[in-house]
């Protein structure tokens, strides 16, 4: 079956309000037809001349990454397009922007079917190590632990400073980065640089975008909880509550 685009995904308007999609398979003989209830919380999809299968709608969106196997490999991308479909201009659209520290974050929500987009501003960090662990604990976390990794390859390779430095009362007037490091954490650009005499760290993060769905975002945004020491999760636990976003069937949130 060939993976279609979010834009190749029609999506068939029932009655009922329940949603019904259709692919073809690909041996060409047999269709999926995939509907979503009502309420967007469970699916039903019958393929040609195998059972049908019934479930909650987080079954197909771990399916479409990949977590699960209850499904052919061949409808994998195609259910990843389906579940994270959105309808531009629909009143089930929301986009909401919010400040923390100076920053602007932004969501990106779908109220009926979960799916969520995070949008990060440009991250610019210039610390001591003692002090970088204290007040970023997400970077323990950032890209399921890849981002402290880059970090502490730094350290490691400059061969001078293998355990944590007594922090300075101020940071030091002078620091220089003899060299820049660009890494690249999937579609991601991340840079890095060590100062070794004063022990500290440069990291610069672009703008970056996380999809995912309300019942994943641990899955997807593991340092979600940790960012600006909490205060990102309460923001967007509120903005979801206030939207009537119902989290009672998503374990860990």
């Amino acid at each position: 079956m060939k993976s279609p685009s979010e834009r190749d995904v029609a999506v068939n308007y029932q009655e009922d309000g329940s949603l019904l999609f259709i692919a073809l398979m690909d041996d060409g003989d047999r269709m999926a037809e995939l509907t979503i209830s009502p309420d967007r919380r469970s699916f039903t999809m019958d393929i040609w001349y195998d059972k049908i299968r019934r479930g909650k709608i987080l079954t197909l969106y771990r399916e479409g990454r990949g977590m699960e196997n209850n499904f052919p490999y061949e409808l994998r991308s195609w259910l990843r397009d389906v579940t994270s479909w959105e309808e531009p201009n629909s009143e089930w659209q929301r986009h909401q922007e919010f400040q923390i520290e100076g920053r602007t974050f932004e969501i990106r929500f779908n109220v009926r079917t979960g799916a969520i987009k995070f949008v990060f501003p440009e991250l610019m960090i210039v610390s001591d190590r003692l002090r970088l662990a204290d007040s970023y604990r997400e970077l323990y976390k950032m890209a399921h632990g890849k981002v402290n990794g880059l970090l502490a390859d730094l350290v490691v390779e400059s061969g001078e400073h293998l355990g944590l430095q007594v922090a300075n009362d101020q940071m030091p007037t002078t620091v220089t980065f003899n060299e820049v490091h660009r890494n690249f954490l999937g579609p991601w650009k991340v840079f890095t640089a060590y100062d070794s005499q004063n022990d500290v760290i440069m990291l610069q993060m672009g703008r970056r975008a996380v999809d995912s769905h309300i019942c994943l975002i641990e899955e997807d945004l593991p340092e979600w909880r940790y960012i600006a020491k909490g205060e990102f999760r309460e923001k967007v636990m509120e903005i979801l509550s206030n939207n009537g976003i119902d989290l009672d069937e998503c374990s860990g949130i």
